[in-house]
């Protein structure tokens, strides 16, 4: 990644616009994504309350350095954010391994 994705030459409403369960982007979402990767790669969706992170290297980088990059801790159950189904549906994981307790406060 280089530059702040906050200080893009020309501003836009990427975050404001991502919603890739819309009809719209979930018919052709590949629009939504190349305009984001050629205008802004790395942004914030307002929506899902997440950065979003739409080049391959960038996703690579990421995901090797955890100690930057770590969502461990931010979503829990008593948090609010999650709707019950989700929250009903990582319970039954729970102990499992594969979620490690991450959505529990």
């Amino acid at each position: 990644m280089t530059g702040c994705p906050f200080h893009q030459s020309e501003p836009t409403d990427i975050g404001a616009a991502y919603n890739p369960l819309s009809p719209e982007q979930t018919r052709d979402p590949y629009g939504m994504y190349r305009l984001a990767r050629e205008t802004q790669p790395v942004f914030f969706s307002e929506l899902y309350q997440m950065w979003i992170v739409t080049r391959y290297d960038d996703v690579v980088k990421v995901l090797k350095d955890t100690d930057t990059y770590s969502s461990l801790g931010i979503i829990t159950v008593n948090s609010g954010r999650l709707p019950a189904e989700v929250v009903e549906v990582l319970d039954a994981y729970s102990g499992t391994g594969l979620f490690p307790g991450a959505w529990h406060d």
